[in-house]
């Protein structure tokens, strides 16, 4: 007969049932202030400064990079994120140029109008989508006639049916393998929430053009602010970059920014935690009940819980930058 264990050989409980982690009737800002576990220091060893750089370019944009550069094509169509359409933009604006403002369920109604607007004045057609609901795809046809306007008129007068080549591309995680999915009325390209899966160049023929996919690509640096708002909105593998500083930079945008939609989501207010690290994450942490040994906050927890529902929409409509006028 297995003899039972007793519990109690094992030490003391973890908490001290008698006394609270920590006092929920009074704000975060009153809350004791603990220290907070340092995550691992980024490249530049910058953990609380403005300096962020990323550094991932698989061997794959390479190629991807020498093809498109070589590829012969009516139009370049270039699948952006709503939330930043400068940052997530990778080719030349040209008037042969279809720029998608996908994700634009995601973004701020008003800034997608006022970029679409900035293309249009760079002299690109502009097409804005919802590759997930399918929103904005009817539209991709009569994009394409009016760039080729003058082209397919010629060609008609000739008696000719010309089938323009489309080449599209995008940064990785932009949504461009479920904008042609949709458009192509079938499973054509693979689709994931993870960034890189679209690795090989494919053609792709529709009624009345050919798409040539081709696989998302990235400056070989990146860096600033570019370097934010692609690892924000999922461009970027996690791996690559530390997830807690990315946060709490996020989360430091939002709080300038969008405030209101901060305070609804996590009932983070001013003033902050007066802690020397991560404020709105400690924030967070308190507010959500992400706590670890001690009461200390779960930062690491609450780094992955901002990221996610940012990604996922769940904070609110939110842009990252606007167009300079």
């Amino acid at each position: 007969m297995t003899k039972k264990k007793d519990n109690k050989q094992y030490g003391k409980p973890r908490y001290d049932k008698d006394k609270p982690r920590y006092d929920k009737d009074k704000p975060h800002t009153e809350r004791a202030n603990k220290p907070v576990s340092k995550p691992k220091p980024t490249a530049n060893g910058d953990v609380g400064g403005d300096v962020v750089e990323i550094n991932w370019f698989p061997g794959h944009m390479t190629r991807a990079s020498r093809d498109i550069a070589a590829e012969k094509a009516d139009i370049t169509a270039v699948v952006t994120d709503s939330r930043c359409p400068k940052a997530s933009n990778c080719t030349a604006i040209t008037n042969t140029t279809l720029v998608i403002l996908n994700k634009s369920d995601l973004a701020d109604e008003y800034v997608t109008k006022l970029w679409a607007e900035h293309y249009r004045a760079l002299g690109a057609a502009v097409l804005v989508s919802d590759s997930k609901n399918g929103t904005g795809i009817a539209k991709f046809q009569n994009a394409i006639n009016t760039v080729l306007a003058e082209k397919l008129s010629f060609k008609k007068a000739k008696g000719i049916k010309y089938i323009p080549y489309v080449i599209i591309t995008g940064i990785p995680n932009s949504g461009k393998s479920s904008f042609i999915n949709k458009l192509s009325g079938g499973k054509k390209a693979a689709v994931s929430d993870r960034p890189g899966v679209t690795r090989a160049r494919r053609q792709i023929n529709c009624n009345d053009f050919v798409l040539i996919d081709t696989p998302g690509v990235l400056p070989k640096k990146l860096n600033g602010g570019t370097a934010l708002k692609l690892a924000w909105t999922g461009a970027v593998k996690d791996t690559v970059y530390d997830t807690t500083l990315i946060a709490e930079k996020l989360g430091q945008y939002l709080f300038d920014n969008y405030p209101t939609e901060l305070s609804q989501r996590y009932k983070v207010t001013a003033p902050l935690p007066p802690t020397p690290e991560y404020p709105i994450l400690t924030a967070i942490s308190y507010n959500r009940g992400f706590l670890i040994q001690g009461g200390n906050p779960d930062i690491g927890r609450a780094a992955a819980i901002l990221l996610d529902e940012f990604r996922g929409g769940k904070i609110g409509k939110i842009t990252l930058e606007i167009p300079k006028t």
